[in-house]
């Protein structure tokens, strides 16, 4: 599902009601979530890379990842890729770098743009 030209909704995930670390007052964090999001590349400026944004079951906390990705044969945009990466193969993608995983979504953020920003 397309929400934007830069956000990607690939799965939705599911919500889990019977742990109350996945859901509150303001917010659903349903296991399983995925989406792509367009955003500064974290090695050059000038560059743009996917993002994978996932909600992971930290069994007694919702866990939040966020992943660098390239288009398949764009080695450039990222230099850590290699052939030993992972293919996000639904979206012909491969990874070029590690998973930020916190505790909160927009502490995975914050490390992305600490990253963008010493560039």
């Amino acid at each position: 599902m397309v929400v934007s030209n830069s956000l990607k909704i690939i799965e939705f995930g599911q919500v889990e009601a019977l742990r109350p670390w996945f859901h509150g007052k303001n917010y659903i964090y349903p296991i399983g979530y995925k989406a792509l999001r367009d955003y500064p590349s974290i090695f050059d400026l000038n560059q743009k890379l996917h993002y994978l944004c996932e909600i992971l079951d930290g069994s007694f906390e919702a866990l939040f990842s966020v992943t660098p990705y390239r288009e398949r044969g764009d080695e450039d945009t990222c230099p850590e890729s290699g052939t030993d990466k992972l293919l996000y193969e639904s979206c012909g993608l491969v990874r070029c770098g590690d998973a930020i995983v916190e505790k909160k979504p927009s502490q995975c953020w914050a490390k992305i743009l600490e990253r963008v920003a010493k560039l």
